[in-house]
């Protein structure tokens, strides 16, 4: 039996958008450089 989180895939991508809309704040707003421009 598969065991279903969500009611469908819109729902998933959803969720799935939000956490990294979350994690692209937080890069944009740190002082940490990821990537060096040369």
């Amino acid at each position: 039996k598969v065991i279903r989180i969500f009611p469908n895939q819109e729902s998933a991508i959803r969720l799935i958008g939000a956490i990294l809309i979350d994690i692209n704040e937080d890069w944009i707003t740190s002082s940490k450089l990821y990537i060096r421009m040369k």
